[in-house]
């Protein structure tokens, strides 16, 4: 475990606590101290702190800023934990202790309550997210400087605590004005935060089973597809913390605007529909489901290891043989045609024989575009309506391969029609096969 070590009364506490448990927890035990170069002296702090967790038997790491930090309490947060990340790789530690007590706790939900906020924020801070724990939240501010005062340990004081230009400097103030009659308003909040995290917890494990009820077959890397019936009948909260749960796992933590745009979309969004519900996250409605789509394929995706298929690139293909690389949507194919019937199948997901004069050429093959027209046995009529008459899903529409001649004629949409001119009777001359990667 790692403790991060300010030398503050708090993080002096934590780490006396844990020192004093190791053998019985079996702790390994490493501290690490950032100082943030705020203030004259801060390196003899460091040093301090240093001296103070040898004497504890307890190693400690230093690290500073590489140039100056913007003075922001969020610019010193992000800078401080990125350093206890690193720290605690290096010293193999699966835990970084922070020392966040219940005044802390107090002042985080009261400010939130007064900024405005919703179930999670009245949550507070969390005892654990991801590595870091914070062993103290249940603890006073009070209790923790008596404990380290009987440990003879002389705890160091931070200035900014005092600074009225940090927020949570001033909530510390209006929390001392508001007990100020002997009112437990420490207690209170806690007892608060700990049954809205409770709460909490409860609403989102009822949308985890909505979302294992509604989810169907992904349609293509990157997308969800989900039963809007059953979406349907779910109470407004939980369709709402099912959309949040589906983007915190694509690492995007939508807005109340984005959630309730989204929310309101599953209700009364049009089949086609689209909305964009921030983050680069897409809903779209196809038929009975609702589709959630995200901005890139993942990690890895062949689309960025393929070259000439790049976002809206359409395959040329100058004569009657050749191979290459074309891309749809999110999908991106190996492209193989031929003037002969090819042997064999081999991996091909799509094959056509076609009718194409010479006077067609160059062809293209890409994704479908608005517009686009394609004139059957049945009349000419929009890409569009042939997908919708087709019953082929809105967003499956997008990984459609679709072939045109130099004027811009359709001439084959995969897996839906060929253009009237273009079917072949027994002289087709033109043989494409597409192979996903």
């Amino acid at each position: 475990m790692l403790v991060a070590f300010s030398g503050g009364p708090d993080s002096t506490a934590l780490l006396l606590l844990l020192a004093e448990l190791r053998a019985e927890r079996r702790l390994t035990l490493h501290a690490a101290h950032f100082d943030h170069r705020l203030r004259d002296g801060s390196s003899d702090v460091a040093r301090r702190c240093a001296a103070t967790a040898a004497r504890l038997g307890v190693p400690c790491r230093l690290g500073a800023p590489a140039r100056p930090l913007r003075r922001s309490q969020a610019a010193f947060r992000d800078a401080r934990l990125a350093f206890l990340r690193r720290e605690a790789r290096v010293a193999g530690a699966d835990r970084i202790a922070l020392g966040h007590q219940a005044d802390d706790q107090a002042e985080t939900v009261l400010f939130r309550v007064l900024r405005g906020t919703g179930l999670r924020g009245l949550a507070g801070i969390p005892w654990r997210r991801g590595p870091f724990v914070r062993p103290l939240l249940g603890i006073r501010r009070s209790e923790l400087a008596g404990f380290v005062a009987s440990r003879g340990v002389m705890a160091e004081a931070d200035p900014a605590n005092e600074d009225l230009r940090w927020t949570r400097t001033r909530m510390r103030r209006v929390l001392g004005r508001l007990s100020a009659d002997g009112t437990d308003v420490v207690g209170d909040l806690c007892r608060l935060a700990d049954e809205a995290r409770r709460v909490d917890r409860f609403l989102d494990a009822r949308a985890a089973v909505l979302l294992r009820r509604a989810a169907r077959e992904s349609a293509s890397a990157g997308s969800v597809r989900l039963d809007r019936d059953i979406l349907g009948e779910a109470p407004r909260e939980l369709r709402a913390r099912a959309l949040r749960r589906l983007a915190r796992a694509s690492g995007i933590d939508l807005t109340r605007g984005g959630t309730r745009a989204g929310e309101e979309f599953i209700r009364r969004g049009p089949s086609g529909g689209t909305v964009d519900v921030g983050g680069g996250l897409w809903l779209e409605r196809s038929f009975d489901e609702i589709v959630l789509r995200g901005p890139t394929g993942p990690a890895g995706d062949p689309v960025r290891r393929m070259p000439g298929a790049g976002a809206g690139d359409a395959l040329r293909m100058a004569g009657v043989r050749g191979r290459g690389a074309a891309r749809a949507g999110d999908r991106v194919a190996r492209i193989r045609w031929s003037g002969e019937a090819p042997a064999g199948t081999g991996g091909a997901v799509a094959r056509v024989a076609l009718r194409v004069p010479r006077g067609h050429f160059p062809l293209s093959l890409g994704p479908w575009l608005p517009g686009q027209r394609i004139r059957t046995t049945a009349g000419t009529r929009k890409l569009k309506k042939t997908f919708g008459e087709s019953r082929v899903p809105r967003e499956d529409r997008r990984r459609r391969f679709v072939l045109a001649d130099r004027a811009g004629r359709v001439l084959w949409v995969e897996g839906v029609a060929t253009a009237a001119d273009a079917v072949p009777a027994p002289d087709a001359n033109l043989w494409i096969e597409v192979e996903d990667v």
